[in-house]
């Protein structure tokens, strides 16, 4: 361990990193084992997305009656059996376009059966596969528990070594990447049903083409998009930092507020891949708030640094 007031030789920094490092493994272990536990609630939270995904087009349905007599006909479409014959024919001829059925009942209650053009079924292409997605989630859980013990470790490590002026730049930092990170893991989170609505929508075009999705697939699509979230919203952090050490100030950034907004309009239109300028502005509105807000920190960090240097010169 460190020990306060005397350098430490190269071998003494490595046994401390040896130290800090066990303490994380051990601790993520721990947190591991408990994660099974809750893994199958998580992996039901992840596929919620999916889920509420509804059919992006009318689908045909077929429509039965149960008579009085309880015998189950067709269902006449505004009077015309021989219009529901020759549905009957056509949904026959290509039945994977069969959304579903309605059943109607004597009572006039409509039961409805099956599900929309965008199954939401998730499937495994092997006998090993769910026992991994178990594990997946238990490792996703066990590592947003062990992140702050991490960092936390990492504090105690470098901290010693740092000047006190460093001390205060770096122990803010590192404290609000606790909270921007699952703030951005969130939002792509909420994001991700709008986003999985589009990009299965693009299968209308293409005649016959059917989802058939991959669980495993499945999972590391909602992982990558919420782990790339969360790192966008460490971005003022960033900024935060290269403010602190000098290389850009509150100024800098007011008047690269233009290309900082094209910058974002751009990066949005990459991650969300349709014309829909509403879906750009869910994600644009985020950034350039952060953006601002990362203005705003800058500047009051250097209004306190000003006041701290007049009150230094005048004592």
């Amino acid at each position: 361990m460190i020990k306060p007031g005397r350098a430490q030789t190269f071998t003494e920094h490595l046994e401390e990193l040896r130290v800090r490092i066990i303490i994380c493994v051990v601790f993520f272990i721990f947190a591991f084992v408990l994660s099974f536990a809750v893994a199958p609630k998580v992996l039901g939270w992840l596929i919620k997305p999916l889920t509420r995904v509804t059919p992006s087009g009318p689908t045909p349905v077929l429509t039965l009656a149960v008579s009085s007599d309880g015998a189950l006909r067709l269902s006449p479409q505004n009077g015309a059996v021989s219009a529901s014959l020759r549905e009957l024919e056509s949904l026959a001829a290509n039945q994977k376009e069969l959304s579903g059925f309605e059943l109607r009942l004597p009572s006039g209650q409509t039961l409805r059966f099956g599900g929309g053009r965008h199954q939401t079924n998730l499937f495994f292409l092997s006998p090993l596969e769910p026992f991994m997605l178990l594990l997946k989630g238990a490792l996703l859980v066990s590592a947003l528990i062990a992140i702050p013990m991490a960092i936390y470790q990492l504090w105690l490590f470098i901290a010693p070594g740092l000047l006190p002026r460093e001390r205060q730049v770096v122990k803010p930092v590192l404290v609000a990447s606790l909270f921007l990170f699952p703030m951005g893991a969130i939002f792509a989170y909420f994001l991700s049903h709008v986003m999985l609505r589009v990009l299965l929508g693009f299968s209308d075009y293409i005649p016959g083409l059917e989802p058939n999705i991959v669980a495993s697939k499945y999972l590391g699509f909602m992982l990558t998009l919420m782990l790339a979230f969360g790192l966008v919203f460490e971005f003022p952090l960033v900024l935060l930092l290269f403010a602190r050490l000098g290389l850009i100030n509150a100024s800098f950034l007011v008047e690269r507020r233009k290309f900082a907004i094209l910058l974002v309009a751009i990066a949005a239109a990459a991650i969300t891949p349709t014309p829909d300028p509403l879906n750009m502005l869910l994600v644009m509105t985020p950034l350039i708030i952060l953006y601002e807000v990362s203005i705003w920190v800058i500047r009051a960090v250097e209004r306190a640094s000003d006041k701290s240097l007049v009150s230094a010169k005048s004592s």
